[in-house]
C-alpha cells in the first residue's frame, strides 16, 4: 500500500485544497507527501521509516538549495505521519495528516482493496499477530476523531468510521 499509488492518491486529495491553503503551504505539503513514505520497511521500529524518510527529504531538498526553514517544515510534516497526532493549533499539519488517512473514507471496495494491500505488505506476520496488531490500530482510530480539519470531518469522518467498523468485524470473524 505504501507506494506510488498512495502518493498519487494523497496528491489528488491535496489538489482539492487550493481554496483552503495558500500556495506556499500547498508546496510544503506537496513535498511532504512526495517524501513521507519514500523509505518504508515493515520490519522497521516505530518512527524509523518516518525519520529515515525525513532525512532523505532533507538531503534531497538541501541539494536543491531550498531554504532551510522550508526543509524543516517538510521534515516535521513527514515525522507527523508516524503517529497521526498534531498540535491542535497547526492547521497545515492537520491537513497533512488528514490527507495521509484519506483512503479510510473511500467507497467500501476501494477501502477493502487498501486493507488487502496492508495485509500483503505485512505478510511477514502470521495471521494471529497481524490481526491483533491491525485490530489495535483500527480500534484506536475508531475511538478517536479520525480527521483533524473541519473539511475532512464534515465530508469524510462518518464514512471512514463505517469502513473501519466493517474491517474490524471481518478481522474478528477471521480471528475465530
Amino acid at each position: 500500500y505504501h507506494n506510488l499509488e498512495h502518493i498519487n492518491d494523497c496528491l489528488n486529495e491535496l489538489s482539492k485544497l487550493s481554496n483552503f491553503l495558500d500556495s506556499q503551504d500547498l508546496i510544503i505539503i506537496y513535498f511532504a507527501i512526495i517524501f513521507h513514505d519514500i523509505i518504508y520497511d515493515v520490519s522497521a521500529k516505530k518512527w524509523e521509516n518516518e525519520n529515515n524518510s525525513s532525512i532523505f527529504a532533507e538531503l534531497y531538498l538541501n541539494d536543491l538549495w531550498i531554504d532551510q526553514n522550508f526543509v524543516t517544515k517538510v521534515k516535521d510534516m513527514i515525522n507527523l505521519t508516524a503517529n497521526h497526532l498534531v498540535d491542535e493549533n497547526n492547521e497545515l499539519w492537520k491537513f497533512m495528516i488528514d490527507i495521509d488517512l484519506s483512503i479510510l473514507w473511500r467507497d467500501w471496495s476501494s477501502y477493502y482493496l487498501y486493507a488487502l494491500k496492508i495485509r500483503k505488505e505485512y505478510s511477514n506476520f502470521v495471521d494471529i499477530e497481524y490481526i491483533k496488531w491491525r485490530l489495535n490500530f483500527l480500534e484506536w482510530l475508531l475511538n478517536r476523531q479520525i480527521y483533524q480539519t473541519k473539511y475532512f470531518i464534515d465530508l469524510y469522518e462518518k464514512q471512514a468510521k463505517l469502513n473501519i467498523q466493517k474491517e474490524i468485524q471481518l478481522l474478528k470473524l477471521e480471528k475465530e
